[in-house]
């Protein structure tokens, strides 16, 4: 029976690409589009390029310069002892002035301070170790460590002076991300509301997206929709209670924002399953995605469209580089809605309108709303289940959040939420609907749903706007990869293999320093550091993360095309694959940010935990769901007990699931932070809700009786927001009625 259905499939598969030629004018388009794309890409990396040799013939200058000038003769090898930064050469250098550089001249005083380091009396009669005063000095004082013991370096603030400099100059494209990340990843902070609403949109709107969302809206219907006109909702909870705190903590990573709330470790974790869920939810749902269009558009097998995908997205990002990523992001998407909007036209005449859809469709596929029995977006499931994956996607995801962060002002971060909110509810007419006409006009639909979207331009797009249309998507789907590719090998890089780094650089710094302090001179005073010594002299590692990040880059590609198979197992429709993976992952990171926002009690503890309880959780389900969908194993030869168990674990609706897996985070998370303490202030004294403070703002504006108009000038920015969220609301809300 399987082997018909699949050779059916296959058949259909084929018969598919029959009646989708693509004619020279499309030719000609796609040819033109992609020369077009390239020729951006190569401009602004030639003009990049050029701005970096400039850059790198002034640093070159400047270094000469700095080389060039040498210690005089009459000065003295102890005047700023350690003081300097560690990688230059000259930076050891132990100096004083002539008057305190003696054994007599450093008796005679009881102690003396040489540019913030205190040197005690009789330093003759001891050894030299390192405390931290009240005032945060560093001085020397008396340890007993007998005749083999090196000083003991137990002072932070020798440690973070030491190792200044090594974090600037040993990793010096991290500092230049630090000094020009407002410009890089935050557009300078100066974003005006359109900007953001049209930037959170097309980062959710992409070509994937198109084919995942059309591909169940021609298996299920409208219920997929639920999913679309639900994420207004929390769009809205980013704007209104997320984004004060993202914007008055002036982070510009989300795991950044765990740390300041928590600690490093719970940083650490996010990092690790961002990259995880970069693999399963984005990288191999967009290799897959490609996969779809060759093999509509030319019969290709799956693992030959594959690497067709891979491969030229890689010819993409040579040629073109991440910059016409960058450039071409807004093309595309202009060009995909413009595209989509006369796609829909076209595909409702066809039909006859919406009451052809009716007619030709099942009842239940004409509903956002479905009973708690449905397979896929139950009512119970969306409003219980959605809600954490909605909120993460939307409210933690880094990718989504740092356009918002890129507003000039709090006022224009809020409203552009709101305005993306509102244009949000565009898919559901542009995607759903078109896979619902797909699905009426194209029977072989129902057998392979994610060619529904290919199949209906390949059918109803004009010559020209066929080539147009599907160029854009194939350029989306490759610059996708592309920056997904960047993305998760910077993570890896940056936060993983930059931190073992940078610990055993500060490791060496310090035995090093330890060395100076150790090596006698007349009386008992350190060493001073040879200047041209090569043991200060730390690697330059940009070449060498540029190499690690580019095997991350291979290693995460190998592994999103490893997972291909698991994407086809635990769903024919992309869509749905892609909310599984979010449903089992996405919940206990949603509740640690959502509590650790409202409530003081969580803590870092109860964070880590949580986080490991909710994701162990979710990778048993996905493992388990994948294994008996591929496997003929007989659940009915266990126990009764172990098998209703065991099947309401593996089959259960996965929304529900996440429900599930969201309560059990909740609960650990208050548990383990009540029995462990509940966080420190400084972790949560700008990083929570301040509830009194809030209703004593409101009773000062309620007392202070002023007349309407006043309170609306003195308001207008936010009234004006809170106009907007009214009426996207309404616009929700008469949407359930006429669709529910």
């Amino acid at each position: 029976m399987s082997t018909t259905s699949s050779s059916s499939s296959n058949n259909n598969a084929t018969a598919t690409t029959s009646y989708s030629p693509i004619d020279t004018t499309d030719i000609i388009v796609i040819i033109l589009y992609f020369l077009f794309v390239f020729s951006i890409g190569l401009y602004s990396t030639i003009v990049s390029g050029v701005k970096r040799f400039l850059k790198y013939c002034r640093e070159r200058k400047n270094q000469r310069r700095w080389n060039g000038t040498a210690l005089g003769d009459e000065e003295d090898p102890f005047r700023e002892v350690a003081m300097q930064p560690i990688p230059s050469k000259d930076s050891l250098i132990a100096m004083t002035t002539p008057t305190t550089t003696t054994k007599e001249g450093l008796a005679a005083n009881k102690e003396t301070t040489i540019e913030g380091i205190t040197m005690k009396k009789n330093v003759s009669d001891m050894t030299l170790g390192v405390e931290e005063d009240d005032d945060n000095e560093i001085a020397l004082k008396e340890v007993d460590l007998g005749n083999e013991q090196l000083p003991t370096l137990n002072s932070s603030a020798l440690s973070n002076h030491l190792t200044q400099n090594s974090n600037e100059e040993n990793d010096e494209e991290a500092q230049n991300v630090k000094k020009g990340s407002k410009s890089f990843f935050l557009a300078n902070g100066n974003v005006g509301f359109i900007a953001i609403a049209c930037s959170l949109f097309a980062s959710n709107i992409g070509a994937e997206h198109i084919i995942g969302l059309s591909s169940s809206g021609a298996s299920i219907g409208l219920a997929v929709g639920m999913a679309e006109v639900y994420s207004p909702i929390w769009i809205l909870v980013l704007g209104w209670l997320f984004i004060p705190f993202y914007l008055r903590t002036q982070v510009f990573t989300l795991p950044e924002f765990i740390e300041k709330r928590f600690d490093r470790n719970c940083r650490m974790y996010l990092s690790m399953m961002s990259l995880v869920m970069y693999v399963m939810t984005k990288i191999s749902v967009s290799i897959y995605a490609g996969v779809v269009v060759f093999k509509v558009l030319l019969g290709w097998d799956v693992w030959i469209s594959a690497a067709a995908v891979v491969i030229s997205t890689g010819i993409y990002t040579v040629l073109g580089g991440l910059s016409a990523v960058i450039y071409t992001e807004v093309l595309q998407t202009i060009v995909m809605i413009i595209g989509a909007t006369i796609l829909f036209a076209q595909g409702m005449i066809k039909v006859g309108g919406y009451s052809g859809l009716e007619k030709n469709l099942p009842d239940s596929m004409m509903h956002l709303f479905q009973p708690p029995s449905h397979h896929d977006f139950p009512v119970t499931g969306v409003l219980f289940g959605m809600t954490w994956t909605s909120m993460w996607y939307w409210c933690t995801d880094q990718s989504i959040v740092q356009r918002a962060l890129a507003a000039k002002d709090l006022a224009n971060a809020i409203r552009g939420c709101v305005l993306a909110a509102l244009i949000k509810f565009l898919p559901l007419f542009l995607m759903v609907i078109p896979g619902m006409i797909a699905r009426v006009l194209i029977p072989e639909v129902k057998d392979d749903p994610n060619s529904a979207y290919i199949l209906l331009i390949t059918k109803l797009a004009p010559p020209g706007l066929k080539g147009l249309l599907l160029s854009a998507i194939i350029a989306a789907l490759m610059s996708s990869l592309a920056s997904l590719f960047h993305s998760s090998s910077t993570l890896f890089t940056m936060d993983f293999y930059r931190v073992v780094r940078e610990y055993f650089d500060k490791r060496r710094i310090m035995q090093n320093a330890q060395q100076i302090l150790s090596t006698p001179r007349e009386g008992n005073v350190p060493a001073a550091a040879d200047p041209n010594s090569s043991e200060f002299d730390l690697p330059n590692r940009n070449t060498e993360y540029v190499v690690v990040g580019k095997l991350a880059g291979a290693v995460v590609t190998v592994i999103g095309l490893l997972f291909i198979p698991v994407v086809q197992v635990l769903s024919k429709q992309l869509y749905i694959y892609t909310h599984k993976i979010m449903g089992y992952l996405a919940a206990p990171i949603a509740v640690i940010f959502l509590m650790g926002v409202l409530f003081k009690t969580p803590n870092q503890y109860g964070c880590i935990f949580t986080l490991i309880l909710g994701n162990t959780l979710g990778l048993s389900r996905l493992f388990l769901e994948a294994l008996f969908n591929r496997t003929s194993f007989n659940m009915y030869k266990l126990p009764h007990v172990a098998r209703v168990i065991l099947d309401n674990y593996i089959h259960s609706n996965f929304l529900h699931f996440s429900a599930c897996i969201a309560l059990f985070s909740i609960i650990s998370l208050f548990v383990v932070s009540w029995m462990t303490g509940s966080s420190s202030p400084e972790k949560t004294k700008h990083l929570t809700l301040n509830y009194s403070q809030i209703f004593r703002s409101a009773r000062e504006f309620i007392s202070q009786q002023q007349s309407f108009s006043t309170a609306l000038k003195e308001n207008s920015s936010h009234v004006v927001n809170v106009l907007f969220t009214l009426f996207v609301l309404m616009t929700l809300f008469s949407l359930y009625v006429i669709f529910g």
